[in-house]
């Protein structure tokens, strides 16, 4: 991380540290009455150590989404990061599948995944033995007129996912950082990232199936 990102002091990385850029597609939605939106989130896995509970799981650095109902819902009451930008639908080139993100029609990002072998029942029933994952965020509210937090706490928001199918292939991120004045709020987020160094990249997986956000399991820690 060489020192890029100032992190939760009850939190540790594992080594090696991984990254994980994941673009969504959510459709049917129920509780935006069958509607969609779409998402970027990017995370890396962590370990809460602020208690005994030895809670793992993912923690987002960022996560982008293209509508207001799902940003302030995460946010406001789970602590997610969620920030807004223009996020394409997915679109594919045979086995070429590829999306971008931009910001008052300027593209910062690109993701890229060449589609290849497809998961057999067996593989994907030995994936879905492990559907849940403990998603932690930072809820911060800032005082009024002054400096300093009226509401500063570590949150888990438990998910699940379950797959019905999935693709392993070779994935790619490509990031196109921005002038200051092309996205003035977000641009520190944007540059950062950029900045991280590639090692390598690990082998992508695209799902299709459904998700459940635990919202009635969420809860403050301490």
């Amino acid at each position: 991380m060489r020192g890029k990102f100032s992190i939760q002091k009850d939190y540790v990385y594992k080594m090696p540290v991984h990254f994980g850029g994941e673009p969504f597609v959510c459709r049917e939605v129920g509780w935006m009455s069958g509607g969609e939106y779409r998402l970027i989130q990017l995370s890396s896995p962590v370990r809460y150590m602020g208690n005994p509970e030895g809670l793992e799981g993912q923690y987002p650095l960022v996560i982008w989404e293209n509508k207001a109902c799902p940003i302030i819902g995460g946010r406001e009451e789970d602590g997610m990061p969620k920030i807004f930008a223009d996020i394409a639908s997915e679109r594919h080139w045979g086995e070429h599948w590829f999306t971008s993100a931009s910001y008052e029609c300027n593209t910062f990002l690109t993701i890229d995944l060449e589609r290849k072998e497809e998961l057999g029942a067996g593989e994907i029933a030995k994936m879905n033995e492990h559907s849940k994952t403990n998603v932690f965020g930072w809820r911060y509210i800032p005082n009024m007129g002054k400096g300093g937090a009226s509401l500063s706490h570590a949150t888990l928001y438990p998910q699940e996912a379950i797959a019905t199918q999935v693709w392993i292939g070779e994935g790619s991120i490509k990031w196109n950082p921005l002038t200051l004045e092309q996205n003035l709020v977000q641009y520190s987020i944007i540059s950062t990232l950029a900045q991280l160094p590639v090692i390598r990249f690990l082998p992508a997986i695209m799902m299709k199936g459904s998700s459940r956000l635990n919202v009635g399991d969420s809860r403050p820690l301490p």
